[in-house]
């Protein structure tokens, strides 16, 4: 993710750094499930929501992502209930409108 910012800040684009951590957990969460370890990405999911979730509307976008993610975690994991849960709160962050800059 490092050079990835470092990239994105040389072309006139900040990105908050509660964002870089939080889609570094995401990063290690798909490391995890490729290891076949869905409660450690379900708990890396969760600390990446809670990362993002500082930005408020500003990671809108970012939180949808990660509960669509973790919404597939909860899937693979059979748990239903939780899935639901996630992918009604992603569809809400949806639904909001944009904020005025």
């Amino acid at each position: 993710p490092s050079s990835c910012v470092a990239l994105l800040d040389h072309v006139g684009v900040t990105v908050p750094e509660a964002a870089q951590r939080a889609w570094l957990r995401r990063m290690y969460a798909m490391r995890a499930l490729r290891s076949n370890k869905g409660g450690e990405a379900l708990a890396l999911l969760t600390e990446a929501l809670q990362e993002a979730s500082s930005l408020k509307g500003r990671a809108a976008h970012l939180l949808t992502l990660l509960l669509e993610q973790r919404a597939d975690v909860h899937e693979m994991l059979r748990d239903a209930p939780s899935a639901r849960d996630d992918r009604e709160r992603a569809a809400r962050l949806r639904a909001m409108p944009a904020p005025v800059a």
